[in-house]
């Protein structure tokens, strides 16, 4: 059974209740109904694997000690309680998620800064009944349903700073100016082409901060002297030529913004080159239609960054952009280990609003609980036996024992870190590092 008080306090820092009367959540005439039971009852429901409304009411009534029907829920699923978990879980990522930090594990490449953000999106397949809130991909079969949901993380600290949810046709680039605000001096911000905005990538180093992210085919490169056009594919044939595997040059990136960076080049190993052309081959959409010119550029990894080369090297560069595959793995977890996907599956009866809160309230926990108690343990257990967590062993192994982890304090949490040390660790493999090794160790 759950320890509504222990549980409770937790999230007293969000002024639940507060929040509660603010949106009108709903009161019960004999003060029956709390949002906090509505929320911890949602998560003792999705962390068991159900979501039926008569599920989420046994759990609501066990909690509260009255009887509550399905209707109940039911009622407090309309757009006053969507907006008030959406404020609930704005709150929680205004707060410090881990206070505790992994700074000291840290790779010595990103030392120079003060954070630094990856960002990405992950889609989740929604039932088609709800195709008109969230419009999927164009399709000859027939309306999609599914929502994007947006997500940044500090690599430092591991916490995530920013979640929202919005359909699948909003695309990365609308939501490229959101890291603007309370981007400070100092910090890195490491994108892939998605996001990519040059006016965006302007402000940043306005602000004293630095990015690093691919090169955008067919953006106008100008040399920063003569302010001619630099002719990128006639650079690096002749760089070929003389043997180089790796070009570096100042440039001026874009026509009308001459956007001051430092343009690197790196040859690709052929194998992920065939990968590239045949991936690019066969893509659908015929609009692109690829010149033999991409074809070749191809054959390079491109990046534009402000970071100085006293900084990083062309292959620290490539490291650092490689950290971008954490937050990959972090979806991955959600979606295929905490079962984020399967609870809307054969839901056709599922209403807007109920998806929405479903998913606010799941990444609530995520952010409160999951993540955090990840980067405690990946610390601990490190500590202990100098091997690192693997986030997707661990989501198995946190979704199964999430009531004991998180009532327990960090000093009697010594058992848990003791099993997570012997069954959630990564497998060792001979001259196959793991992502924590290369992040958190290895010096470059």
């Amino acid at each position: 059974m759950i320890n509504k008080e222990q549980m409770s306090q937790k999230l007293a820092t969000l002024s639940i209740e507060a929040l509660a009367a603010k949106y009108n959540f709903g009161i019960h005439a004999e003060g029956l109904v709390k949002a906090t039971d509505f929320i911890l009852s949602f998560w003792l429901m999705f962390t068991s694997g159900k979501n039926t409304l008569k599920d989420w009411a046994i759990e609501w009534s066990k909690i509260a000690g009255h009887v509550f029907s399905k209707g109940l829920i039911h009622s407090r699923l309309q757009i006053r309680q969507r907006d008030f978990v959406e404020a609930v879980l704005k709150s929680a990522m205004g707060k410090a998620i881990y206070e505790g930090g992994i700074e000291g594990l840290s790779s010595s490449l990103l030392s120079s800064f003060n954070r630094v953000f990856i960002e990405d999106s992950m889609c989740l397949n929604l039932p088609s009944n709800l195709s008109k809130a969230f419009p999927g991909a164009f399709s000859k079969t027939g309306e999609a349903a599914t929502a994007r949901i947006q997500a940044r993380l500090e690599l430092k600290t591991g916490n995530i700073t920013r979640l929202e949810v919005a359909s699948f046709r909003d695309s990365d680039a609308k939501f490229s100016p959101d890291i603007l605000h309370g981007l400070q001096a100092g910090d890195l911000v490491v994108r892939d082409l998605g996001y990519w905005k040059l006016s965006v990538f302007q402000l940043i180093a306005w602000m004293n901060a630095f990015f690093l992210t691919r090169y955008r085919y067919k953006t106008v490169l100008l040399d920063p002297i003569s302010m001619e056009k630099i002719d990128l594919n006639a650079q690096l044939k002749a760089a070929l030529k003389k043997g180089k595997t790796m070009v570096e040059m100042e440039v001026l990136v874009g026509k009308k913004d001459k956007l001051p960076a430092r343009l690197v080049c790196i040859k690709a190993p052929q194998k992920v080159v065939q990968q590239r052309r045949r991936k690019a081959a066969k893509n659908r959409d015929k609009r692109l239609n690829y010149s033999k010119e991409y074809m070749e550029l191809l054959g390079w990894t491109i990046f534009i960054t402000n970071v100085d080369k006293e900084i990083w090297t062309p292959t620290q560069m490539l490291q650092v952009y490689g950290f971008r595959w954490r937050i990959e793995i972090i979806f991955k977890s959600w979606k295929s280990h905490l079962k984020f996907q399967e609870l809307f599956k054969k839901k056709q009866s599922l209403t807007t609003h109920r998806a929405v809160i479903s998913i606010f309230l799941i990444l609530l926990w995520i952010c409160l609980f999951f993540m955090p108690k990840f980067c405690l343990f990946l610390t601990k257990v490190f500590e202990k036996t100098q091997r690192f967590v693997s986030i997707l062993k661990f989501a198995d192994f946190f979704k199964t024992h999430f009531v004991q982890i998180v009532e327990q304090t960090e000093q009697q949490l010594d058992f848990f870190f003791d099993l997570a040390a012997k069954h959630t660790v990564y497998d060792k493999r001979k001259n196959v590092p793991n992502f924590c090794l290369s992040l958190y160790v290895l010096n470059f």
